[in-house]
């Protein structure tokens, strides 16, 4: 069975290690100047103490249909692509080159405006295909491949490797779940595949622009080498 699979989420997200967020507008102003207007939404600033916990939200951004969204808490940059159409349209390719531009002029912009330094990336992507049978026959079938489970409602299987690549230590996950209609449960005829690729929380990399390029470039190897894997052939 052949499956195509279209973009529910891709993401980048940039660790900091650093970064002068005295001037939050100033930040807002720098990274929509950096999406080459793909975030022309209305910035909002939210008005966080300085003591306030890293992990909230200082600055969010998005595109006017809501499909991309940047957002700056006081340890990390996120820039998503989220598919809000409720039918995913894209794939991978179409996507991927213009998501990494826009996560490397933010990097430079960020670190040449107000001082940021990244030392961990991670590179999400979940994809969606649509089956002809339920999915979670296919996934019993194909990776189970026994008749002990009685097929149930939901099935979900993960799998994290650990790997090095030229640059980068990294965690690999391999996500996939099954999908039921919400307005006809009975109907599981879909399926995501999560690859979730991160540098590891232990090692601390001095990340500039191409080396952010390279990561995402060796992302999408491993993700295309891992559907492959995963999805073709007997």
């Amino acid at each position: 069975m052949d499956l195509d699979f279209k973009v529910l989420r891709l993401q980048i997200a940039l660790f900091l290690a650093t970064m002068d967020q005295s001037d939050k507008l100033g930040i807002a102003q720098h990274i929509v100047g950096a999406s080459a207007g793909l975030l022309d939404g209305e910035p909002v600033v939210l008005p966080i103490p300085k003591d306030s916990p890293p992990e909230l939200p200082r600055i969010l951004l998005q595109s006017k249909d809501g499909n991309y969204t940047c957002q700056v808490t006081g340890e990390r940059i996120d820039l998503i692509f989220r598919e809000t159409s409720g039918t995913p349209r894209l794939r991978l390719k179409d996507l991927l080159d213009q998501h990494v531009q826009i996560a490397v002029s933010v990097a430079e912009v960020v670190s040449k405006e107000h001082k940021a330094s990244m030392y961990r990336i991670g590179f999400v992507t979940e994809l969606l295909s649509e089956l002809e049978v339920s999915s979670n026959q296919f996934i019993r079938d194909r990776f189970l491949k026994t008749e002990r489970f009685p097929l149930p409602y939901q099935t979900n299987i993960n799998l994290l490797h650990r790997s090095r690549t030229d640059t980068f230590d990294i965690n690999r996950w391999f996500k996939i779940s099954t999908l039921r209609n919400k307005e006809d449960p009975e109907n599981d005829l879909a399926l995501t595949v999560t690859f979730d690729i991160n540098s590891l929380p232990e090692r601390k990399y001095d990340l500039d622009g191409l080396a952010i390029r390279r990561f995402c470039q060796h992302g999408s190897i491993l993700i295309k080498e891992g559907l492959a894997e995963y999805f073709e052939g007997d």
